[in-house]
């Protein structure tokens, strides 16, 4: 195996899952100490109950986006460029403006390395940064199709561009074109019944 096949596929996901909050609120009679009464409690709001009430696509704030991790109800809220967050479901389609941001993301922490040779442990562990990021923000497993430069066999003198992708189909495998790259993300994703809770990005 290169040393391009192997700087590719030594990337690695972690995944940490909080559990779950619960909180209530009381109050007090208006006649205080004059006349002995029970005190009232508002009910108890957990976050399973916040979390039925958000939809994929909705906008949250920093506190609600923090529910949804708890409630551990396959739901996150991923965080955009303006600090604002969008409520995402590990098995439901990525809103548009969701997908837009994580690949521009992700392009911009691989773009100091498509020459992946010159930097192999830079390389590696931009990778690995980037696959972390969308895991923990979408609760979605990753696929990165990566256009890069590099010696496709050990024989090779000249380095070309090549597609490899990491998180999926064709490990080990070089491929020559985005189309190709394309095809076998699809086909690979048609063969399994989670296909929903794959995350894709392609770095061109």
């Amino acid at each position: 195996m290169t040393t391009f096949l192997r700087t590719i596929l030594g990337a690695s996901v972690a995944l940490a899952l909080a559990t779950g909050l619960t909180g209530c609120a009381s109050g007090s009679s208006a006649l205080g100490g004059l006349v002995p009464t029970a005190a009232a409690e508002s009910p108890a709001v957990t976050p399973n109950a916040a979390a039925a009430t958000a939809a994929t696509g909705d906008i949250v704030d920093a506190a609600q986006a923090d529910v949804l991790l708890k409630a551990g109800q396959g739901q996150r809220a991923y965080p955009m460029a303006d600090g604002t967050f969008v409520v995402v479901s590990k098995t439901e389609p990525l809103p548009a403006n969701v997908q837009a941001d994580m690949d521009a993301k992700t392009a911009a922490t691989l773009a100091p390395f498509v020459d992946i040779l010159a930097d192999e442990e830079g390389a590696d562990a931009a990778l690995g940064s980037a696959q972390l990021f969308i895991a923990k923000n979408t609760g979605k497993r990753v696929i990165i199709a990566l256009h890069a430069l590099g010696y496709a066999t050990s024989y090779d003198e000249v380095k070309t561009m090549k597609w490899s992708i990491s998180g999926g189909p064709a490990a080990g495998v070089l491929l020559d074109d985005e189309a190709a790259a394309h095809g076998a993300v699809d086909a690979f994703l048609a063969g399994r019944d989670n296909a929903s809770e794959y995350a894709v990005v392609y770095v061109r």
